[in-house]
This record gives C-alpha cells, structure tokens and sequence, in this order.
C-alpha cells in the first residue's frame, strides 16, 4: 500500500497488478508506442529489481516488474 502523493498520486486507489517483464525499459517503450502512458518511470527497489507504473490506452493501471533473480 502507498499513499496517493507525489509520484504516486497519478495512481488510482485500487489493486495494481504486476506483469513480470525479461526487459522493463523495452516494455515501457512498447506500451508507449501502443498508446499507453509512464506513471512511475522505471525504478530500482533495492537489489529484488525494477518497477514501473503505467497507465492502459483507457486508463486502466497497471505495473512492470523486472525481477534482479536469475529467471
């Protein structure tokens, strides 16, 4: 849970489903090219990966997820 200021306040108040990604920064760039929009642009958590908020065509959100782990 996070609260709806700064980066976040683009996000609406509902569960954000995660999509596990081999390379985020091409997925960010596919969804752009598919009319999508960055919330959040790509961002480190730790040594676990990177995640990056997003927005659907129809607004819908959504997030990336790249894993640091060996697949």
């Amino acid at each position: 849970m996070c609260f709806a200021r700064g980066e976040n306040a683009g996000l609406p108040p509902v569960w954000l489903v995660y999509f596990l990604v081999q390379d985020i920064d091409a997925a960010v760039k596919e969804a752009l090219a598919r009319g999508g929009s960055v919330v959040t642009e790509p961002k480190q958590v730790g040594g676990a990966g990177r995640f990056a908020a997003l927005r659907g065509v129809a607004g819908e959100a959504f997030a990336l997820w790249e894993s640091a782990a060996p697949a």
